[in-house]
C-alpha cells in the first residue's frame, strides 16, 4: 500500500515563522505537502478542502483567531493535532483549554518542533490507516 504524503497546514501571518516551519517539516518529511496560509479563515478553508495531519496556528491570526480556529476545528475533527504558537507564554492555558494538542512559545527551539513532528505525524497516520482498514 502506498501512503499519501503528510499534509501540514501552517497558519501564520509572519513569513519568517512559516519559512522555518516549512524547512523543518520538509527536512524530516521530504514528501510532505505543506500549505501556508496567513489567516485563521484561510486555515479553516484549507482544512475543509483537504484535511491535515497536523496544523500549526498562530494564536493571533487575522480574520479568525487561533483560538477560534482551534474551537471550530475541534467541532469538526477531534483527532487532528493542532499546535498553537505565540510569543506570549500566558496563552498556553487558553489554547489547551480550547482544544489545542500542543503549545509552543516563539521563538521556539528547532528540536521542539522536530520532536512534535516525530510524535504527531506517525500517530495521525496510524489512526487514519486504522480507520480505513
Amino acid at each position: 500500500m502506498i501512503l499519501e504524503p503528510y499534509r501540514v497546514i501552517i497558519a501564520t501571518a509572519y513569513p519568517p515563522v512559516s519559512a522555518v516551519l516549512r524547512r523543518l517539516i520538509t527536512a524530516t518529511h521530504r514528501t510532505a505537502n505543506v500549505e501556508i496560509v496567513t489567516s485563521g479563515q484561510a486555515a479553516l478553508q484549507a482544512y475543509r478542502r483537504g484535511g491535515a495531519d497536523v496544523i500549526f496556528a498562530d494564536y493571533n491570526l487575522p480574520e479568525l483567531s487561533g483560538l477560534s480556529l482551534v474551537r471550530t476545528l475541534r467541532q469538526e475533527d477531534l483527532d487532528v493535532p493542532i499546535v498553537v504558537l505565540s510569543v506570549d507564554p500566558y496563552c498556553e492555558e487558553q489554547s489547551l483549554d480550547a482544544g489545542a494538542s500542543h503549545f509552543l512559545v516563539k521563538p521556539f527551539a528547532i528540536t521542539a518542533v522536530e520532536a512534535l513532528l516525530s510524535e504527531l505525524l506517525p500517530v495521525r497516520r496510524a489512526r487514519a490507516y486504522g480507520e480505513r482498514a
